[in-house]
Order: C-alpha cells, then sequence, then structure tokens
C-alpha cells in the first residue's frame, strides 16, 4: 500500500479496499514463499523436504495464474 501510495495510485483519503486486498495477497503470496523457500534450504527430513517442494510448486503455480489474469484485461 506504501508503494502504490508514493506512486500516486493510491488516494489515502478513500482506499480501495480491493486494493488493500491485492496488496495484501501479494504480501502474504511473498511471506508464503519465504517459507517455503527456508524449509526447502533447511528441510527437517525428507518428508519435509518433499511437503515443501510441493508446496513451492503449488504457489509457483497460484502465482503464474494470478499473473495472467491481471495481464488479461490489458490483452482485450
Amino acid at each position: 500500500m506504501l508503494q502504490m501510495a508514493q506512486a500516486k495510485k493510491l488516494n489515502l483519503t478513500r482506499p480501495s479496499i480491493a486494493a488493500l486486498i491485492e496488496q495484501f495477497a501479494g504480501a502474504l503470496a511473498a511471506a508464503t514463499l519465504t517459507e517455503l523457500w527456508s524449509r526447502l534450504l533447511l528441510p527437517a527430513d525428507p518428508g519435509a523436504a518433499r511437503a515443501a517442494e510441493a508446496g513451492a510448486e503449488a504457489l509457483r503455480r497460484q502465482l503464474l495464474a494470478r499473473e495472467r489474469m491481471r495481464q488479461e484485461p490489458d490483452w482485450l
């Protein structure tokens, strides 16, 4: 949200709920990605490593799908 306000894409007097949700989702995805990355680097056991790899792959697919959805209005 701070980045959007600095770029003058967000009016702080009337914040958009959609913009706030998008920023929160981005921060949550980044935090989840960081957690998965740390679990990949330092797995407790082979099962945890496989679970971290699966989680990382699922998050990667989700982020790619979200990016495709953002680009579709530009394409239209």
